[in-house]
């Protein structure tokens, strides 16, 4: 990928695009039916988040694997056709079942199947962008996936507990979006060129280990793991907001509506996250992005707060609540498209891009998986005094509608205050070790573009900075 021209932008990308939008609405799938499936088939809040648990941890496990694929010269076109066309095959068959085994094992193995997007379209954007501008690219893939997401949160939150010609709503919302995955591998097998032809590399698992504990002497890599780890637990604890808004006694349809328009802010907000990345990086090239992450980190602390604590957990409040969902959107969103994936672009040698990327998904992936939705499920049951109800949502008790309502809001501010003060403190070390990690980086694609040369020239540099201080 690397070998592109940079400014050549290949037809391939609005595909790209495509295949993000279809993965955001595969993600958002299941918490869009979290309330029927509770209902419809008993399964309770710890179960749900035990689906959720399996594909992430899945999906982190098999990330690294197929970012070394691409590295090392695996077709980025079969990749993501093999990816496209998995999950439509998984997302029929989860539509036919009803037991928690069954359904553990599908969300795994379509946990391995999303991960083959990600390093992809790394790969495909660093190949192709200028540094200065690749923030607003991998904004449009952000924006993608949350229009994805968007559509899902709709269609599915709709009709999930709909009987649709004697099928549950949500039977019929896997399989609407199984086609839809279907339709598009076959668009990819037949529209996408395939990329210039790349000599595979050998692949040697002792090498691979080697690279992947260099990545730890970078410095901004290990800053951003920290955070990622971290800053991710709110997105995954994020996925009960639907469910909460079914509890504040609101109709489906407005539940829906309402985590549709913090799907819609979210897409404009990693659209406009990625310009403002750039925009910043402009303003200050080794400061601007971090900068931009610090804001929008901490943005998202007084937003969650006003959203589930100041606003009366009322359905006559959805006025308020389109307000505050929207406002958190548009400015708690900017890092993934503005700041992590630019910046990873640039800290290591080209042929390791697809793999830090990849590396790095894999530590947040299952750092939210553990820690996001499982532990606030815990939260609301155990702390909270959350109430599970195998009932539609107009059968329970009042009292029992407002206790859970209110624990599903305790244990989502909880899951969301603490991780982003976290992230918000280790943003801040990026401003001390951008520059010298990219400085490294460049000279070791001078110099033959490996783990191994950009490990001398980083150690170069802090002889460098050592005897400077002496």
């Amino acid at each position: 990928m690397g070998q592109e021209a940079p400014h050549e932008k290949p037809n391939r990308l609005w595909l790209l695009y495509m295949v993000c939008f279809v993965e955001g609405a595969d993600v958002q799938l299941l918490p869009s039916c979290f309330r029927a499936l509770e209902a419809d088939i008993g399964l309770s809040i710890e179960k749900l988040a035990m689906l959720g648990l399996c594909q992430a941890l899945a999906m982190s496990i098999a990330a690294p694997c197929v970012g070394i694929l691409i590295d090392s010269g695996f077709s980025v076109k079969w990749t993501l056709f093999s990816g496209t066309a998995a999950w439509g095959i998984i997302m029929l068959m989860l539509a036919c079942v009803d037991d928690m085994p069954h359904m553990m094992v599908l969300r795994t193995l379509n946990g391995v199947a999303l991960a083959t997007l990600m390093p992809v379209s790394q790969s495909i954007i660093a190949g192709c962008t200028r540094p200065q501008e690749r923030g607003s690219y991998f904004g449009q893939c952000g924006m993608c996936m949350m229009l994805g997401s968007l559509a899902t949160s709709i269609f599915a939150a709709g009709i999930s507990n709909l009987t649709i010609y004697g099928f549950s709503g949500w039977r019929v919302a896997f399989s609407g979006i199984a086609v839809l995955s279907l339709l598009l591998a076959l668009m990819l097998a037949i529209l996408m060129e395939e990329e210039r032809a790349l000599q595979l590399k050998v692949l040697r698992l002792h090498h691979e280990v080697e690279t992947f504990f260099r990545f730890f002497r970078i410095r901004s890599f290990v800053v951003m793991g920290i955070q990622g780890m971290f800053g991710t637990v709110p997105w995954s604890a994020l996925t009960f907001c639907t469910m909460f808004f079914q509890y504040t006694g609101m109709r489906d349809v407005d539940a829906a509506a309402l985590y549709s328009l913090m799907l819609f802010a979210l897409a404009m907000g990693k659209l406009v996250g990625g310009h403002i990345g750039d925009a910043f990086a402009s303003w200050s090239r080794y400061h601007g992005r971090p900068l931009a992450a610090q804001i929008s980190v901490f943005s998202g602390i007084p937003s969650i707060i006003l959203l589930f604590y100041v606003v009366p957990a009322q359905p006559s409040n959805v006025p308020l609540y389109a307000l505050g969902v929207t406002i958190f959107g548009l400015t708690t969103s900017w890092c993934l498209t503005g700041v992590n994936r630019p910046i990873l672009t640039e800290i290591v040698p080209k042929d390791n891009q697809a793999r830090v990327v990849s590396w790095l998904a894999a530590l947040e992936g299952a750092s939210s998986a553990c820690l996001g939705a499982p532990v606030c499920g815990i939260l609301a049951l155990k702390l909270f005094h959350y109430k599970p109800m195998f009932v539609k949502t107009a059968e329970i008790p009042e009292i029992v509608r407002q206790n859970n309502a209110q624990a599903l809001a305790s244990a989502i501010v909880c899951m969301c205050v603490v991780p982003w003060c976290i992230c918000f403190f280790f943003y801040s070390m990026l401003h001390f070790s951008y520059k010298r990690d990219v400085e490294s980086a460049l000279e070791a694609d001078l110099k033959g573009g490996t783990m191994e040369n950009a490990a001398l020239t980083d150690n170069h540099h802090l002889k460098g900075s050592i005897r400077k201080s002496a």
